[in-house]
């Protein structure tokens, strides 16, 4: 008795019985390993392990021979090199001669600094690549941040090179993203108001019907938490966009309460919704600008799902919303 190998000569493959069986009718449900203890990680260890598992996929992916990291001295640097650290080490098998010989290969780390930096910072950038085993150097430099990025990966592409080795290096970058926020590396807040000052804005965008007391509301919340905030009338803006309309048609519509139709209210309720919707764009991207700051702003929406209706592109159009339900 025999069956059939599916390749192109269609050979027989010849089964062959024996007397006795590898297992038996009781034995189907016995495990087929032995138990594993699962091991819970600190917080602090998930915060070492996961993002080096990461970057040793990164690496294997990328196909370059290591990665090089602009070493300050500071904490966010210091950070990001004890993170490669961890990536190192893994299981001490893998790495016979140890991991600070294998980090010296992957690792490359630099201190490009200039005639105003600091000895402490430079001392503490050489001890930490001591420590880990990266291969480092002292750049001496006097010049803008973007022009030690130029040198940063000059060197994660000639560094190898220029040691007879193969292949290049990944660039790792440190940088602050409270700085990188709030646009100012020397900032400290000096409390919750005055922070939310730099970071929220708010504005009350009514027009002629709007009432003063949600007005007033508004604006004392806005007080309360310390906001940027800005009373906006869109009337002018609604005026301009009707006024197109009358040129163009001849009409002018009116509100339900002055004896106009359900439609021209709609018309008009929509055309307010859609209004504030641009302006609110319109000032997340220019209010820093006009303010001699960098970087925008996001648009937050509030829209009530209670109310079951949205405006098409109106004012429930935004980055991200806490109450809007996406259907």
């Amino acid at each position: 008795m025999h069956t059939f190998c599916p390749d192109s000569e269609s050979r027989p493959c010849h089964r062959v019985k024996v007397d006795f069986s590898l297992s038996g009718d009781g034995d189907v449900y016995l495990p087929t390993h032995q138990p594993i203890t699962w091991q819970f990680h600190t917080p602090e260890e998930e915060i070492s392990l996961g993002p080096a598992c990461w970057l040793w996929d990164y690496l294997r992916r990328s196909g370059q021979a290591g990665f090089l990291l602009p070493l300050s001295g500071g904490v966010d640097s210091s950070s990001t090199a004890c993170i490669v650290y961890s990536m190192v080490l893994g299981d001490p098998s893998y790495h016979p001669q140890g991991p600070r010989e294998l980090c010296g290969r992957l690792f490359t780390t630099c201190y490009m600094g200039g005639d105003n930096s600091s000895k402490d910072t430079q001392n503490r950038a050489k001890e930490l690549a001591s420590q880990i085993g990266s291969t480092h150097m002292n750049i001496n430099i006097e010049l803008a941040a973007r022009v030690r990025m130029v040198l940063a990966y000059l060197f994660a592409q000639l560094s190898l090179w220029a040691q007879g080795r193969p292949g290049g290096l990944l660039v790792l970058g440190s940088a602050n993203v409270d700085e990188r926020v709030l646009g100012d590396p020397l900032y400290h807040p000096q409390g919750p108001r005055e922070l939310c000052g730099r970071l929220f804005t708010t504005c009350y965008m009514g027009g002629d019907n709007s009432s003063k007391d949600t007005q007033n509301r508004a604006k004392e919340l806005a007080s309360q938490i310390g906001s940027t905030h800005m009373n906006i009338n869109i009337e002018l803006a609604v005026k301009g966009m009707l006024g197109i309309f009358n040129m163009m048609t001849g009409k002018w519509p009116s509100f339900r309460a002055n004896g106009g139709s359900e439609r021209e209210n709609l018309a008009l309720q929509n055309i307010q919704a859609r209004v504030r919707m641009v302006l609110a764009y319109l000032f997340a991207q220019l209010s820093l600008w006009a303010q001699g700051r960098p970087g925008g702003l996001l648009v937050l929406g509030s829209a009530n799902v209670d109310e079951r209706y949205f405006v098409r592109f109106g004012c429930c159009i935004c980055h991200t919303s806490f109450t809007k339900k996406e259907k």
